[in-house]
């Protein structure tokens, strides 16, 4: 069952020095700091941006040739990361994989999903090799002393594009 929600736009709660450095950079410039900000659209060009800033590093030119084609920094940056081309955007990636993997474990246990977490949307089909390298389920189950019951939550990444379009289809045909 699809649960209708507004909760990307919940606080953005960081886990160690990197992302409390993330939060200190994105609220700069955007005030208040939800999930939202960090992993929908321009989340990843901004986990990018700030890692330029804080190691002093220039960006490469690759980058913003990649984004005028594309339309869109972020992808440009995946896509660098998924080739392996840019090892900032490799470890920005990485970065936002496990935010995602630590907000999708919070919202398992704030559901009990025990029928499954899936995890959908333009993003995840992209960035699959980063979401199941390891890091993403690493901090979907780093729960502290709940992280027993993490297990119990499998975890699947939707690749089927339409998939909003079929459930809509199917709400509507069963009312």
């Amino acid at each position: 069952m699809a649960l209708p929600s507004e909760g990307g736009h919940a606080d953005f709660a960081p886990i160690g020095d990197a992302q409390i450095e993330l939060l200190r950079f994105v609220a700069k410039t955007e005030g208040h700091v939800s999930y939202e900000r960090i992993l929908a659209g321009p989340g990843l060009a901004r986990i990018y941006q700030q890692s330029l800033e804080s190691s002093g590093a220039a960006e490469p030119p690759e980058v913003a040739r990649r984004a005028a084609a594309l339309g869109d920094r972020s992808a440009a940056i995946g896509a660098l990361a998924i080739e392996g081309r840019d090892p900032l955007a490799v470890a920005a990636l990485r970065s936002f994989a496990r935010i995602y993997g630590a907000e999708a474990g919070n919202l398992a246990l704030r559901s009990l999903a025990y029928g499954g977490v899936f995890v959908a949307g333009r993003i995840a089909p992209k960035i699959l090799p980063f979401l199941t390298d390891g890091g993403f389920l690493e901090a979907f189950r780093a729960k502290g002393r709940m992280a027993p019951l993490m297990p119990r939550f499998p975890v699947h990444v939707v690749l089927e594009p339409r998939t909003p379009l079929i459930g809509a289809a199917l709400v509507g045909a069963s009312s």
